[in-house]
């Protein structure tokens, strides 16, 4: 099996069990496949803008050479690509959701984030199809990151439903780019510093995304009262 096959598969399918179980426990309702469609779509569309904030100012610093295999020469280099891609993510995620909003809006707000964790794994899967693995085991540690990432999709994503539910969509937006933000510019800074402490970084990557699927749930759960439930056949 090649490293992108098994990626696509067992990735694959977790964002899909997690977004349909984080569902089920959350709102005990039918999970929303159109809202996780419209997820997919709005990663391929960050990623056309997360090029377009990124690959100005990596030409400007770097050169067309060193955009291919972009590291920081800066720290605010590597703070700046990581707020561009809090940008464009969790700002797609959030126009995704005004697209698609409904009086159910957490049903919504979990597959959207499934869906554009999943499409994150195809993209991913695809430049890695002929990279061969010995065994499972090597599988591993990319499955693990990005099965993190999986939770704080949808995690972030949950935050911008609630925003959107809440009136306060610009105060909920924020906070999933800050959080975004983090991952992000630390990637950066790591290649920056040349710190190669993976496991570390998965492990702290892992914690992170837990904290923010947990806030979002604890968050996100005290608003989903009876009338959601009862109006839940309008998703």
């Amino acid at each position: 099996m090649s490293l992108g096959l098994g990626l696509f598969i067992i990735s694959g399918c977790l964002a899909v069990l997690a977004g349909w179980s984080v569902n089920f426990r959350i709102t005990g309702t039918r999970f929303s496949w159109i809202g996780f469609l419209i997820g997919a779509l709005a990663f391929l569309m960050a990623g056309v803008v997360q090029n377009l904030l990124v690959t100005p100012v990596a030409l400007a610093i770097h050169g067309g050479e060193g955009v291919v295999q972009l590291v920081p020469m800066f720290f605010w280099e590597a703070v700046y690509y990581g707020l561009a891609a809090g940008v464009a993510q969790e700002g797609m995620k959030c126009l995704a959701n005004a697209v698609y909003r409904r009086r159910a809006f957490l049903p919504v707000a979990i597959a959207l984030g499934a869906g554009f964790a999943w499409a994150e794994i195809v993209l991913i899967s695809v430049p890695a199809w002929q990279t061969p693995v010995a065994s499972l085991a090597g599988l591993a540690l990319p499955v693990w990151e990005r099965f993190s990432a999986i939770l704080f999709h949808i995690g972030t994503a949950m935050l911008i439903g609630l925003g959107f539910y809440r009136q306060m969509v610009w105060r909920y937006l924020l906070l999933a780019v800050m959080l975004h933000t983090v991952v992000d510019a630390v990637v950066g800074l790591m290649a920056l510093f040349k710190v190669d402490e993976v496991i570390v970084f998965e492990l702290a990557f892992f914690v992170f995304s837990l904290m923010t699927i947990w806030l979002a749930s604890k968050w996100t759960k005290q608003h989903w009262t009876t009338h959601d439930i009862e109006n839940r056949e309008g998703m």
